[in-house]
């Protein structure tokens, strides 16, 4: 199961714990929803995918260069010679055709295929590199959301203690009155319900914050939403805490795309030592020409070729070797990223 599968199946069992009555609230929007529409209108995770296809087309093409190559060409003319003289010279015209195929296919070419091989890594990484983006937009979305909620719980709390503290009021005003209670106790209250009042229009502040970070994210307008079930069930198929957070750690997609960095990379300097070797091209063409194209009175002819093309670098003016150290020091710098990401990782399993 790849990375990106693994975390839309997160997303899913999240989404199933914020159960909500349907049929009482068709219109309140479900995480699982609210993901799905974060999905469509996150740019950091349209931007991830189209890596990821980019990546694809370039192993393809890279892919596509060491397989056969068969073109087929052809030509027409029409050659018209006149002459400039005052001899009876009759003018000339050669209708021409040219036509034919053309196969070519590698022999021995060890850097293209140490290419497919490097860019079959790097769409590795880049799969990895939106397995990323999933998680984090994930995390965002649930932290977002469930500040929605704890928003709205708040100001619910801050408006059914408004009411009580009016009600208070009323009967501390009324028994003053009377003169059945002192006025600092009247005051008190006065006090506390002005005090929540305020607390009442920041929570209210707050929760049309939070709507809006939340349409943000999803792109649309944001109002009722599912609130969270009671109680809901996850399977647990790890023994303890510790080993749930390392085995999380081994399957991280970070770790995993600074892996295929570093594969690529190793890769990459594998393609420029390689460019050192011999390559070795086989072609066969056949071609069909008619004498219109050299302008001579001569039959059609009909030509095959067959040809072995081999070519050694000798001296580039030391642009391999430079090509070489370059990729040198691409590949250590991946490694020690993924020397760095391995460490993180293993820190946050001990900190769990």
């Amino acid at each position: 199961m790849s990375l990106c599968i693994f975390f839309r199946r997160i997303a899913q069992t999240v989404g199933l714990s914020f159960i909500f009555a349907a049929s009482a609230h068709p219109s309140t929007l479900s995480f699982f929803d609210a993901y799905e529409l974060a999905q469509s209108a996150a740019p950091d995770l349209a931007l991830a995918r189209y890596r990821v296809e980019l990546a694809d087309s370039e192993r393809a093409t890279a892919f596509g260069r060491i397989l056969p190559q068969v073109t087929l060409f052809g030509q027409f003319s029409d050659n018209r010679i006149e002459y400039d003289s005052e001899l009876s010279v009759a003018d000339q015209n050669f209708y021409g055709q040219r036509y034919g195929v053309q196969f070519s296919q590698a022999l021995l070419n060890v850097s293209d295929g140490l290419e497919v091989s490097r860019l079959e890594f790097l769409k590795k990484q880049s799969q990895n590199e939106f397995a990323v983006a999933e998680a984090v937009l994930l995390s965002l979305l649930m932290e977002t959301f469930l500040g929605v909620l704890l928003a709205d719980a708040d100001l619910e709390q801050y408006e059914t203690e408004l009411k009580a503290l009016e009600r208070q009021l009323k009967e501390a005003t009324a028994l003053y009155e009377r003169s059945l209670l002192p006025v600092t106790e009247v005051l008190e209250t006065q006090t506390r319900t002005d005090t929540l009042r305020a607390d009442l229009i920041m929570a209210r502040g707050n929760t049309l914050i939070a709507r809006e970070e939340l349409s943000q994210l999803t792109g649309e307008d944001v109002e009722a939403l599912a609130s969270l079930a009671d109680t809901f069930t996850l399977v647990n198929r790890f023994p303890s805490a510790l080993a749930a957070s390392q085995q999380a750690s081994l399957n991280s997609p970070v770790v995993a795309a600074a892996e295929a960095a570093v594969d690529a990379a190793r890769k990459e300097v594998d393609r420029e030592r390689a460019r050192r070797l011999p390559r070795v091209d086989l072609t066969y063409s056949y071609q069909h020409s008619d004498v219109g194209f050299d302008n001579l009175q001569s039959p059609a002819r009909d030509t095959s070729t067959v040809a072995i093309a081999f070519n050694y670098p000798l001296f580039e003016g030391g642009a391999i070797a430079a090509r070489i150290r370059g990729a040198t020091a691409r590949f250590r710098s991946a490694d020690t990223i993924y020397r760095a990401e391995v460490i993180r990782a293993e820190a946050r399993a001990r900190s769990a």
